[in-house]
């Protein structure tokens, strides 16, 4: 590896900056605890400032200090740089150019009235204020940044979402594809970074904090099997929750069984555990970010039959007992989440009439931009044939609601039930049951008939580490650990029980701002 300076034990031991490695066993794994202690590293280089990963508040973080005159060394554990970044959408912000020029007049003082209301003020206001007024300067710097380079925001996209700035499809010239997602921004924001002279070593987790005297002066890695030791002024984590743990995600009480990852893989929770080694502390809500419910995967957002089984308001949703539990039409699709994960099955059933409205329905919904709102779902039928060729025991066909309720494992009479009073409700135009708007309402009555399992998707966490104003990590007393910021989805106080969509792009903007705000801080711009 290059730029490597090779140590011996002895150097380790006798190096001014690790004379005293104070870490405390306060590790949420056993395990994790004895692979840190283990550590000796061979090899040592130094930085102003490093910066553990590389999603939108990796390069927030790593490209401002950059601009600010540090020398930065960035580290990944994964193979590729943008963990979560590379599957996002839109990026949250307030006051940005591009909303001022369409008109869009969205205080920050409503903003943070609405996501307090929505999470019953289990959020840290004086955190969300300051996201608030500062996302849209971190918009504008992002902006000035990639649209030379042809990334940057294709639109902010107004009526409900008027803080959702839209990802701009962009051209990742390595590759010569198309990305709409974050991927583009960060291929773009990967070359602005080694133009500005950043180190990027990936295949290199980083395993455990170095202090000296109760401040954090740097960070081991195992880059390779090569165990490296950079020393810092500062370190940022920049790391994206823990979803991809699933024992950790267990201690929530979630039904794991109809839950599917489906975010980066590398979110498992390393800059949490690291930084509670040091004496992190966390204060408020842990939240899972579960987007509605989906067919089992590798089924995509952007599939027809998927956006008809989970997300399409058409649909009669049934519990394991055969029994209706929820209006089929939630505005807040993380709260059709909730709603999925507290029964033990989930079923989305229609009829074969039902499969035909579809084949020339325009979506009023859609999926993001996986699915465009005005999608014509012309490719329900041909996608519910390939599932129940090639996932039989997830998308079923029956000739009879009897049948049908065999095959999902329901009582008989508890499905026969369900239907005929849902039919009766559509005749009268009026769900007097569960209140899901009458146009929505169409009867099941013409075979054969469909049922899709549906389960939650899982795309990250958010919270597990205090933080203030300026992202540095907070102790027990509420005081900063000096040299230790966190920034992104790890953050406390942003997030209540249930991820706010309301507010749509709110973790990349977590990464994006707060990198910013700490990069600002730690090198005392």
């Amino acid at each position: 590896m290059a730029n490597l300076t090779t140590m011996t034990r002895r150097d380790v031991l006798e190096g001014a900056a690790i004379g005293a490695l104070g870490v405390c066993a306060l590790s949420a794994s056993s395990a994790l605890a004895e692979e840190a202690a283990s550590l000796e590293p061979t090899a040592l280089e130094e930085a102003d400032v490093v910066v553990v990963g590389s999603g939108i508040g990796g390069f927030s973080s790593a490209i401002r200090s950059a601009q600010n005159g540090a020398k930065v060394i960035m580290v990944e554990k994964l193979g590729y740089v943008g963990g979560a970044t590379n599957f996002a959408e839109v990026c949250f912000g307030v006051g940005s150019r591009m909303q001022k020029e369409a008109g869009i007049d969205y205080t920050y003082l409503e903003v943070l009235h609405d996501e307090c209301e929505f999470h019953n003020y289990r959020v840290n206001r004086i955190l969300w204020e300051k996201l608030a007024k500062t996302s849209g300067q971190a918009i504008d710097w992002f902006s000035d940044l990639v649209e030379p380079r042809g990334g940057g925001f294709m639109a902010v996209l107004g009526e409900n979402l008027l803080v959702a700035h839209a990802y701009k499809p962009t051209v990742i010239e390595k590759t010569g594809q198309i990305s709409t997602k974050g991927a583009g921004q960060i291929a773009i924001l990967e070359t602005i970074a080694e133009e500005l002279g950043i180190t990027i070593y990936t295949d290199c987790p980083a395993k455990k904090l170095v202090t000296t005297d109760g401040a954090v002066t740097g960070v081991i890695c195992d880059h390779d099997g090569e165990i490296l030791q950079i020393n810092a002024k500062a370190v940022i984590l920049a790391a994206s929750g823990f979803a991809n743990d699933p024992e950790y995600v267990a201690t929530f009480g979630s039904d794991m069984k109809q839950m599917a990852f489906s975010g980066c893989p590398g979110a498992t929770g390393d800059a949490i555990h690291m930084a509670k080694e040091v004496g992190a502390a966390h204060k408020g809500s842990l939240c899972l970010q579960m987007m509605g419910g989906s067919l089992p995967l590798p089924s995509s957002m952007g599939d027809h039959i998927n956006q008809v089984f989970r997300n399409e308001p058409y649909q009669l949703w049934v519990n394991q007992d055969g029994r209706r539990f929820v209006t089929e039409k939630l505005a807040v699709f993380t709260q059709a989440a909730n709603a999925i994960d507290m029964q033990d099955a989930t079923w989305s059933l229609m009829d074969d009439a039902l499969v035909d409205f579809y084949q020339t329905y325009a979506t009023l919904i859609g999926a993001g931009s996986y699915i465009m709102a005005g999608t014509v779902l012309d490719q329900t039928r041909a996608g519910l044939e390939e599932f129940l060729e090639s996932k039989p025991e997830y998308v079923l066909k029956a000739d009879s609601l009897e049948e049908l309720a065999q095959k999902m494992g329901v009582p008989a009479e508890n499905l026969i039930a369900t239907v005929e009073r849902y039919n009766e409700l559509c005749a009268q135009g009026e769900d007097t049951d569960f209140g899901k708007p009458g146009e929505f309402l169409k009867p099941l009555t013409t075979p054969p008939f469909y049922a899709g399992r549906l389960f939650t998707l899982l795309l990250t966490t958010v919270g597990g580490i205090r933080i203030n104003e300026n992202a540095q990590v907070l102790n027990e007393d509420a005081k900063p650990i000096p040299g230790l910021y966190l920034v992104g989805s790890d953050a406390d106080g942003f997030s209540g029980e249930t991820y706010g969509v309301n507010l749509p792009g709110s973790t990349q903007s977590l990464g994006l701002t707060f990198g910013m705000i700490a990069a600002d801080h730690a090198c005392g711009a």
